[in-house]
């Protein structure tokens, strides 16, 4: 039996224990203290020596590893700036490339799984060893050697194989090649950079993913003339028109059994959902909302319009019948939208209804804060062509709300509009045009309602309450149905007490 040598008391460092110790510690301000420390201590100016230096990197990795309180942040700033200082100072030559390539080697060692381990401990070893390429990522070590000396293509294959080993860190590993791109365009490094990262992407298959699209758009938008893989996307493009329906395919989120036929098994897909937004639907909606319009540039023309895309990807995948209850986000008003937010916000037990409340409660508050949106909103829950009453349905008070929020400028384009419905429902069965005309009604008396009381309670002036009231008079006279079309009484009736209640007479009236 081997007997254990007992440690001397003289090869602790105590001060190096509780900077590590404090690296953990759920204070910033206490962590960010020991970092400093630690690099005062290993910092140019001393005397530290190599080997030294790389058993305070593996101390620092294995605390990635650490579940432990903030444990893997600390370690994580702490072994960033220290390969920063330490082995970014040069631009590089034949001993940097060996010391940064044992150094990764050490990444993959410290953070190996062996035995019978628990799933939370495997967990903790996967996030150490991502953590720690991201840090070796943001320390800019890598991009001051040569490709030729395989340390770059090496982290990639740290972190891919990450991302299909693990399908529940692939969202993480895809922001940290995300945000390397943007590293890349910031120092101005060499675009063969970016060239492989595209093209290792795609070899291991994950090209096709949310993540993949993500990743694709910031390197084309970073390094614009980098040559790109041409068999992938059309145009080198995901946002290409021909490309639409494979697009939104792709961002969909499907069940394992779907993804693995159209795979052949060459991707572990996701099958767990997440209430999180992926980082990928911004990175796609800031890319279609930043296209230039009046553009006329061949790559332009080809690119889907924000609109094309919100259609297919969003509104008939998301909030198709079909779709599961999981799968509902989004903010714009579109048919299945609106049918998906209106039965959210009915019952407080329904799946989303969290969810669906707090859209609501944005939309009021942008338009609390930005009058002059209301149009977009009303236009699109108070649409006749819904068929619905979007505050009966939903049981709130969001369109008589947006009623009172609104500038004059949104009700001088909204109520005619309401106004020309009243007069060409735009259907041919009489029964429908009825309904439409009725819920035109509700939302005339709604819109007269909420401005009569911001009138009375505001001290506000009435020009916008004289608008309405003379463009519903002026719709009801040019009506046919005023003239004795019994199907209208009712309707007509109704609005007329509404108007005749509050409309306020001007001069030699």
């Amino acid at each position: 039996m081997s007997v254990k040598r007992r440690r001397e008391p003289s090869s602790i460092d105590t001060q190096l224990v509780e900077i590590y110790e404090d690296l953990a510690n759920e204070s910033e301000e206490i962590r960010i203290k020991a970092a400093s420390a630690l690099l005062s201590k290993f910092s140019g100016e001393n005397d530290s020596t190599e080997e030294q230096l790389v058993r305070v990197v593996q101390r620092l990795i294995r605390g990635l590893c650490s579940g432990r309180k903030a444990a893997r942040i600390g370690f994580s700033v702490a072994l960033t700036e220290l390969l920063s200082q330490r082995w970014g100072r040069s631009h590089g030559n034949g001993d940097d490339s060996y010391h940064i390539l044992d150094l990764l080697d050490n990444l993959v060692k410290q953070t190996e799984t062996t035995g019978k381990i628990s799933g939370q401990e495997e967990r903790d070893h996967c996030f150490g060893r991502l953590f720690g390429a991201e840090a070796f990522i943001k320390s800019g070590i890598l991009f001051k050697l040569d490709l030729d000396a395989d340390a770059w293509p090496t982290i990639l294959d740290i972190i891919y194989g990450l991302a299909k080993k693990k399908p529940w860190l692939r969202e993480e590993c895809g922001w940290i090649l995300h945000s390397a791109c943007q590293t890349l365009k910031d120092g101005d490094w060499n675009p063969s950079f970016i060239e492989v990262l595209v093209e290792r992407l795609c070899q291991v298959g994950l090209a096709k993913t949310p993540e993949g699209v993500a990743i694709w758009l910031k390197a084309r938008t970073a390094f614009p003339g980098a040559d790109l893989p041409s068999n992938v996307w059309r145009g080198e493009n995901p946002l290409h028109k021909k490309e639409l329906s494979k697009l939104a395919k792709t961002l969909k989120e499907t069940s394992v059994g779907e993804d693995a036929k159209e795979s052949n098994g060459e991707v572990a897909h996701k099958g767990s959902w997440s209430s999180k937004l992926h980082f990928v639907w911004m990175v796609i909606f800031t890319k279609l909302a930043n296209a230039a319009p009046a553009s006329s540039s061949i790559e332009t023309s080809k690119t889907i319009t924000f609109g094309q895309f919100w259609q297919e990807a969003v509104d008939d995948q998301l909030f198709a019948q079909t779709a599961s209850e999981e799968l509902c986000l989004g903010k714009l008003f579109t048919r299945n939208f609106i049918r998906c937010l209106v039965n959210q916000l009915a019952s407080n037990e329904r799946y989303l209804n969290r969810a669906a409340e707090k859209t609501v409660k944005a939309m009021l508050k942008r338009v609390e804060m930005e009058p002059s949106a209301a149009y977009a909103a009303l236009s699109g829950l108070a649409s006749p062509n819904l068929n619905i009453s979007f505050d009966q349905a939903s049981q709130t008070r969001t369109v008589d709300r947006l009623s009172m929020f609104a500038d004059n400028g949104s009700l001088r384009r909204f109520v005619p509009e309401l106004c020309s419905k009243l007069l060409h429902p735009g259907v041919q069965d009489e029964r429908v045009a009825t309904v439409r005309r009725r819920l035109i009604a509700d939302q005339l008396i709604v819109l007269l309602k909420s401005r009569h009381s911001r009138v009375t309670t505001e001290d506000d002036s009435s020009p916008d309450l004289n608008f309405i009231v003379d463009a519903v008079l002026e719709a009801l006279t040019q009506s046919s149905g005023i003239n004795g079309n019994a199907g209208h009484v009712e309707d007509k009736g109704l609005v007329l007490a509404i108007v005749g209640h509050w409309h306020v007479p001007t001069s030699g009236q």
